[in-house]
């Protein structure tokens, strides 16, 4: 797979450093059209981008990429907490969510308000066959203008006619999947329990 098409494009600014070699362009900003994305193992995503110029830029890091010209600057690990898991990857909006406010928990202190944009998530590895280690990454655009990758851990989703979670509120007290479900078994557990199961409060790892 590795690279893979968006859902939809959209539009937002790169800082210009990104497109000038780190050497010039700090401080500037230029519109381009994000339509694609690029994953590979143990490095971060990689956003393909169109400029207003008519170049493209392959594998763009998220915190290259914002909203409005003056967004918040940002640390690649606090948009992006988790490497990529392979090069096997997809991508697809979740119509259910579509819109949707969050809440993104950026560190165990700071919580930034967002929406939601599309979801990326990762097969044929060890990591995703693994239920305690498996993560998605939803695709938020934040209210400071910067975009973010985080797992489920790290959102808290606001659905008008459903969800009762309030932003700010205390954090629901969850525990991690360690079991692998199975049907065809003649076995009365249908699950494989993992050797280590560990506690998990809907928190970070």
């Amino acid at each position: 797979m590795v690279n893979l098409s968006l859902p939809y494009h959209f539009y937002c600014y790169v800082f210009c450093e990104f497109l000038r070699g780190h050497e010039e362009g700090h401080g500037e900003t230029e519109a381009v059209m994000v339509f694609g994305l690029a994953s590979h193992a143990s490095r971060a995503l990689g956003f393909h981008i169109l400029t207003e110029s008519g170049a493209t830029f392959w594998n763009v890091p998220i915190h290259a990429l914002a909203m409005t010209p003056d967004a918040q600057r940002e640390e690649l690990s606090t948009l992006q907490p988790w490497d990529c898991f392979s090069e096997n990857v997809t991508a697809a909006e979740f119509k259910a969510l579509r819109g949707l406010r969050v809440e993104a928990h950026l560190s165990p202190e700071r919580r930034e308000m967002g929406s939601y944009l599309f979801t990326v998530d990762w097969f044929d590895n060890g990591y995703s066959f693994e239920p305690e280690q498996a993560k998605c990454a939803h695709i938020l655009v934040l209210d400071n203008g910067c975009l973010a990758a985080l797992p489920n851990n790290r959102v808290i989703w606001f659905e008008q006619s459903f969800t009762k979670s309030k932003p700010g509120g205390e954090r629901p007290l969850y525990r991690v999947n360690t079991k692998v479900w199975r049907c065809e078994t003649d076995k009365k557990e249908t699950s494989t329990p993992q050797k280590v199961p560990s506690a998990f409060r809907y928190t970070y790892k």
